[in-house]
């Protein structure tokens, strides 16, 4: 996406602005990047993220062209996203993120300023190059995701997932000897999840073998992260909400951080 098509995108989202306070502005000290941003934009209205964003940093002289607001965002992400807070599962093959199954209750606030950040960059048509599969995307518009979309995240479980999906040599059930019950590794503790109500007892056969599919990508996509994307996709659309967003595809958005 060029970047005269990006702007134009972005040129959807905005209101008129408010003639006395053109701006959002936000003061950031480096050293207190993270906070700073919490702080300040806890006081905003929804109005105020639909301005146009510069950002300032204590004890520097640059003035904002794009340059400044760009490295801000970089910086700001990249200490969120640091494994240290353990807020994002990163997936080596696909070299993409995910949400963490592994938070408490307190981080919902860090997932919707991640949220907000990301709907300020698209607004602002500021490329983050966030490493988000279109999976997030695609929740974020309401569509539906598939296997496809979990293969593009972890690959490997894709594959096999489709294998089970196709296999035609024989009863499924003696050959993976699987059940509605998945184990899962959370805080170097595994512990196990029923797909389906009692799923430890119901075996994975010929017959409902696309129904343990859907079911697992409804884990690792819905169930499993669903007060962490709630969370984030509040922030979002705080900025880019509305009829407008009905209007792109998830490949868009996408292209737009």
């Amino acid at each position: 996406m060029d970047e005269v098509h990006r702007r134009n995108i972005s040129s959807m989202f905005m209101p008129m602005v408010d003639p006395v306070n053109p701006c959002l502005v936000l003061f950031i000290r480096r050293e207190n990047i993270v906070q700073d941003t919490i702080n300040q934009l806890q006081k905003q209205g929804c109005a105020d993220f639909k301005k146009p964003l510069k950002v300032m940093f204590y004890n520097e002289e640059a003035v904002d062209e794009g340059g400044v607001r760009k490295e801000f965002f970089m910086l700001l992400l990249r200490e969120i996203l640091d494994p240290k807070f353990g807020m994002f599962k990163y997936y080596e093959e696909s070299r993409l993120l995910w949400f963490s199954d592994q938070i408490l209750d307190e981080d919902t606030t860090m997932f919707h300023l991640i949220g907000l950040v990301c709907g300020l960059a698209i607004y602002n048509a500021t490329i983050i190059d966030l490493h988000f599969p279109q999976a997030l995307f695609k929740k974020l518009l309401k569509r539906e995701v598939t296997l496809d979309d979990l293969t593009d995240l972890d690959p490997s479980l894709g594959r096999s997932l489709k294998q089970l999906q196709e296999f035609e040599d024989g009863a499924v059930e003696e050959t993976f000897g699987l059940t509605f019950q998945i184990s899962r590794l959370y805080f170097d503790e595994v512990k196990s999840h029923d797909l389906v109500p009692n799923g430890a007892n119901i075996p994975v056969t010929n017959d409902n073998r696309k129904e343990y599919v859907s079911a697992y990508i409804d884990f690792i996509f819905n169930r499993s992260v669903e007060q962490q994307f709630n969370a984030f996709s509040e922030g979002f659309h705080r900025v880019c909400g509305g009829t407008v967003l009905e209007l792109f595809h998830p490949q868009e958005l996408q292209a737009m951080v």
